[in-house]
């Protein structure tokens, strides 16, 4: 952090003034400063500076960016309605462009948000997507020891099992039948030679699956 000040002060942004185009990059490093350091009044003024330009501009995935350290920031205050509102914008922008990885790369704090507009959004369906590109990051097949050979499926749904999900909700999520998140577990099951839930947790967490 004491790096990102340097760099903050060397670059002498103002503070003062409406935010160029050729500098919003330097500005939203300093958002995230701000909203690391838990100055969310500061943050959120500076969000609202840049983000009339970006929507006049039309440029959708530095939008998508703001809307999403907006969601943040509004969280941080206990704004969460606020923070849905501004999460389901970032959404609806995210299914028109494919922008998956600008939310996969804030990590828990998104993954969190997304989770509460999931089940409380017309975009459920698209929402729930997401979460599991959140998964998919999180629990690779080459973190797991070779002799267990999980596919990537299998990865999925473990990676669901460690986070408390029942059958039926992972069925939800992956779009597919129940059975076959059922078919999924006991293959899991017998790889990891447990024949309990709360086993396989606790060996897949020591494989650092999680």
């Amino acid at each position: 952090m004491d790096m990102v000040l340097n760099w903050l002060r060397v670059t002498q942004l103002p503070a003062d003034s409406q935010p160029v185009v050729e500098r919003e990059t330097e500005y939203l490093v300093r958002v995230r400063y701000l909203l690391a350091t838990r100055q969310l009044v500061k943050a959120l003024q500076l969000l609202e500076c840049l983000r009339p330009s970006i929507e006049l501009g039309k440029r959708q995935l530095v939008l998508i960016e703001v809307l999403l350290l907006t969601a943040l920031v509004l969280q941080g205050q206990g704004l969460q309605p606020r923070a849905l509102a501004e999460l389901q914008h970032a959404v609806v922008l995210a299914e028109e462009t494919g922008a998956v990885r600008l939310f996969v790369d804030e990590g828990v704090a998104l993954e969190s948000l997304l989770q509460k507009l999931a089940s409380n959004s017309p975009l459920e369906a698209y929402v729930h997507q997401l979460l599991l590109h959140f998964v998919q990051e999180s629990y690779q097949p080459e973190s797991i020891s070779s002799p267990l050979a999980l596919s990537k499926k299998e990865i999925q749904v473990a990676g669901y099992i460690v986070k408390g999900l029942t059958s039926q909700e992972i069925s939800e999520l992956m779009f597919v039948s129940r059975s076959t998140i059922n078919t999924h577990v006991q293959s899991i099951y017998s790889k990891l030679g447990v024949n309990k839930r709360l086993q396989a947790i606790e060996k897949l967490r020591k494989l650092r699956i999680v």
